[in-house]
């Protein structure tokens, strides 16, 4: 009976390991701005209670926050890969992001006026 031969595989560097980990986490990034952007287009602006509206106010603040976790673990990837390409996906990603966030402020701020008037008429 013959052996297999086994070759041994060669260990990836420690770079390529940290790139696709920091690949890996700006996915997770991404993916968490396009679970926002869903969960924006499931809310009504005509019927947005005050609950909702708050909910909606606090989950602007954690993607805002999420801005900082991108662009510091993009910057490393760009330090490590090639830069044009990193160029265009720091692009593409910014454009959604301010996109989203502006929609999101946007249904915010709807909501906010309609209360003032509301409670404008109710004086």
């Amino acid at each position: 009976m013959m052996e297999e031969l086994k070759v041994p595989s060669r260990p990836q560097s420690p770079r390529i390991t940290d790139e696709k980990d920091l690949i890996r986490k700006r996915g997770s990034i991404k993916g968490r701005v396009t679970a926002f952007a869903n969960y924006l287009s499931t809310l009504k602006e005509s019927t947005l209670s005050s609950l909702e509206a708050r909910e909606l106010q606090l989950r602007i603040g954690k993607i805002e926050s999420l801005y900082n976790l991108y662009d510091e673990v993009q910057l490393k990837i760009e330090c490590i890969g090639d830069g044009d390409l990193q160029e265009s996906e720091r692009t593409e990603f910014e454009n959604n992001f301010y996109h989203v966030l502006a929609n999101a402020q946007s249904i915010l701020d709807r909501y906010l006026k309609a209360e003032d008037k509301i409670e404008w008429t109710l004086c």
